[in-house]
């Protein structure tokens, strides 16, 4: 189970201030005064054995009391994923009578869902807010865990096709009810009432419901159904882009034949722009990527059909596809409201405004208003409070904002037709961050095999090269770490607490390189795709930190990987030693000897290797073609859980320049990462990394050394540099002089 969704859960609230704070209508005069409700209008649920006996007596109940008028339960059968077998809607939902266009599914007209069950002693939220651990899965409670993990599915897939900035639902456990109001940020849920005993509390709430207009019940009002007419403009531009794919007219978009579904429904929005104010229109149907979860970002991309299409270029070429042309790529999230977080409309701007090459080209990008207001998530007003005391401990909301951006479309970096154009589209990205850096200061934060994208052959540059995407997470210099856990530098997987540089998203690019090579190029030699997910856990001040980098590290120092394209397999090695030598000599040499390089000197020599590459022959280009996934397995969003492993944390230390004398090179032998733990000064173990498995990296211990760099160690050091005997003693014998080191510490 997904544990963000358990731990945010605030609750249990109150009703009363629950209908005040969620359900209060606009104006409050709206809403006309509930006449008496019968004691026994629930009487026959006491009786009721079974969920669908108690589904049958509150379906008659609300429609005989008239509490919901414009709106009627409805009992269908179960909906399945036809994808994943999953059920994704319960039986009773409550559907609007508002008329729909033609065709459309009915999940457009899906007010909430009601989750029913008969037992009382199957509501999750019990243990949850009896002061259990959020964890269920680790304490054992699967029943509890897999009835939020059911929920959850419903609400993924009832936003999946939805457009909402919030949604309601009730959970019903025998004479028992709870009411949910659920945003991105979080889900507020209130106490157990018995409506069998306390009718008058579940008939406010659907007649609240019915009074409360389309805004208060969370849909997004710049969201509305399209028409007929429309739907068929975007199932001809997407048919005619799969037809020109199949001709090799242009490049073949991975699944967009999915944004079809029938059980989608097709929506129009209007995004306007938060600088200049133009209006974008564009018709979408199912996402063509989305986030497996339902709190957070819950990042959707779209490939939408824009109406008023206009080319931002007077260059570009020419198309012999009327309706494909006019398909755009849209982005739609919720961005977390911080002030130190560059907004990434804004960063567009700032990019737009400096002219970075290799940059997307967007036509709207804003925050999305409703009556003059942004819409913002309301969750965390309730759980961020301070001593409220009905309120159990849960994590704190975040605040979130929704963002859109239509951008030109461009395609994944896997799709690259050879090992050339994929080194091309690298270089590119380099080329990206390294301007935006020395022009406007930012870092991306977040270079990923996603964010690294291949222009269409509407782009203004040639068609095939590089565009840096997903601004997102950009902030100026010296900013906190992050980015996807797989392409991260090894120092900052190493070390949680270093700040964030233009190192560490140049580094990405290589891993990213790497990764995608690695997946879609043909090689020989031993290689452990587990390298990218690999996973440590180290215990700071008492604290749990999860850290990883080791297996990077091994890498760089040494691989037995060969590429049969001659010029990729040139490359990957050329940056590899780059990196080595970069690590060892410019970041982790002694204080009174570091200098470091501008970063336009080390970028610019990072650009000359890919340029070199990219001059040769088409003789080293041979066996670049692009084959199928290599390693299909190993496509997870997160780290394996068995490559979790108790570890201290690693990190470089002075002592291993040493080993590399000599700049370029790379020591023939098996090389070895690097251990030690930052508390401890002079203890540094290395660990053979050749040829040996991620998973196995922590568990053999090869080659044991001791730097010792204070004290009379520190004089038998300078006594081995100037051939002196003392340090030629220690060197025959690493073993007691760790046995020594170790007794030290004891004392």
């Amino acid at each position: 189970m997904h544990n963000k969704f358990s731990e945010s859960l605030a609750g249990p609230m109150p009703t009363q201030p629950f209908f005040d704070t969620f359900m209060d209508p606009t104006p409050p005069d709206d809403l006309p005064r509930l006449r008496r409700v019968s004691k026994r209008a629930f009487s026959s649920i006491s009786t009721a054995s079974t969920a669908h006996d108690i589904e049958d007596q509150l379906m008659q109940a609300v429609y005989r009391h008239g509490w919901c008028p414009d709106f009627e339960l409805k009992r269908q059968s179960d909906i399945i994923d036809e994808r994943t077998g999953e059920k994704v809607r319960p039986r009773l939902c409550l559907f609007s009578k508002a008329p729909i266009p033609a065709g459309s599914p009915d999940w457009i007209n899906l007010e909430f869902f009601i989750d029913v069950h008969a037992d009382e002693n199957e509501d999750p939220f019990r243990r949850v807010f009896a002061g259990s651990a959020y964890h269920f899965r680790s304490n054992g409670d699967r029943v509890c865990g897999d009835a939020l993990l059911q929920l959850e599915t419903y609400l993924c897939a009832q936003y999946s096709r939805q457009h909402r900035t919030s949604s309601f639902a009730l959970c019903v456990y025998g004479r028992y009810v709870r009411f949910l109001l659920i945003d991105r940020a979080g889900v507020v849920v209130t106490e157990a009432i018995n409506y069998v005993n306390n009718p008058r509390v579940l008939a406010e709430f659907f007649w609240r419901y019915n009074h409360l207009s389309q805004t208060d019940r969370g849909f997004d009002s710049t969201v509305i159904p399209a028409s007929i007419e429309e739907r068929r403009l975007l199932t001809a531009a997407v048919v005619e882009h799969m037809n020109a794919a199949e001709e090799n007219i242009v490049r073949a978009y991975p699944g967009i034949e999915s944004t079809l579904a029938k059980d989608y429904p097709t929506y129009k929005v209007q995004i306007v722009d938060r600088y200049t104010g133009k209006q974008t229109c564009c018709i979408f149907r199912k996402p063509c990527t989305e986030s497996a979860h339902l709190l957070g970002r819950a990042t959707r991309g779209f490939i939408a059909y824009q109406l008023d299409r206009i080319s931002p270029t007077e260059d570009m070429p020419p198309t012999s596809l009327p309706f494909a042309s006019h398909l755009v790529f849209l982005k739609d999230y919720w961005r977390n409201h911080h002030s130190k977080m560059q907004i990434e409309s804004e960063a567009f701007d700032i990019l737009d405004k400096l002219d970075i090459p290799f940059t997307p080209i967007t036509f709207s990008a804003g925050d999305v208003f409703t009556d003059g207001f942004a819409q913002i998530s309301t969750s965390q007003c309730i759980a961020n409070v301070p001593r409220v005391k009905w309120r159990r401990p849960c994590r704190a909301f975040d605040t979130l904002i929704h963002h859109r951006i239509v951008q030109q479309l461009a395609f994944p970096l896997s799709m690259f037709n050879n090992a050339k154009e994929l080194v091309q589209v690298t270089r590119d990205a380099v080329q990206a961050l390294t301007d935006t850096y020395l022009q406007a200061g930012l870092l991306h934060r977040d270079v990923s095999c996603n964010n690294i994208l291949i222009s269409g052959p509407d782009s203004p540059d040639d068609a095939g090269r590089g565009v840096l995407n997903d601004w997102d997470i950009a902030c100026k210099v010296s900013a906190s770490s992050g980015g996807t856990w797989r392409f991260m530098s090894t120092r900052l997987l190493q070390d949680r607490q270093k700040s964030h540089d233009i190192d560490d998203d140049l580094e990405s690019t290589f891993w990213v390189l790497l990764y995608t090579a690695v997946h879609h190029c043909k090689h020989t030699g031993q290689f452990d795709s587990d390298i990218f997910d690999e996973v440590s856990v180290t215990y700071h001040n008492g604290s749990r930190v999860t850290c990883g980098g080791f297996a990077k590290l091994g890498f760089l120092l040494t691989s037995s990987l060969v590429f049969r394209c001659p010029a990729l397999n040139a490359l990957i090695t050329d940056l590899r030693k780059l990196w080595c030598h970069h690590y060892y000599t410019e970041r982790y040499s002694h204080p009174r000897s570091k200098v470091h390089r501008p970063v336009s000197e080390f970028a610019s020599e990072l650009l000359e290797i890919f340029d070199r590459a990219l001059k040769k022959g088409s003789r080293s280009w041979n066996h670049g073609e692009r084959v199928p996934d290599q390693y299909p397995d190993t496509e997870r969003t997160e780290p394996r859980p068995e490559l979790l492993t108790t570890f201290p944390t690693m990190h470089l230390s002075p002592s291993a320049v040493d080993c590399h004398p000599d700049p370029p090179g790379l020591p023939d032998q098996s090389a070895a990462t690097i251990a030690s733990s930052p508390a401890r000064k002079g203890s540094t173990t290395l660990i053979d990394a050749g040829n040996v498995p991620a998973r196995q990296k922590h568990k053999r211990t090869l080659d044991l050394v001791v730097d010792e760099t204070s004290g009379p160690a520190r004089k038998k050091k300078r006594l081995d540099q100037n051939g002196g005997t003392g340090g030629r003693r220690n060197a025959r014998r690493p073993e007691g002089a760790l046995r020594r080191s170790q007794r030290l510490r004891n004392k």
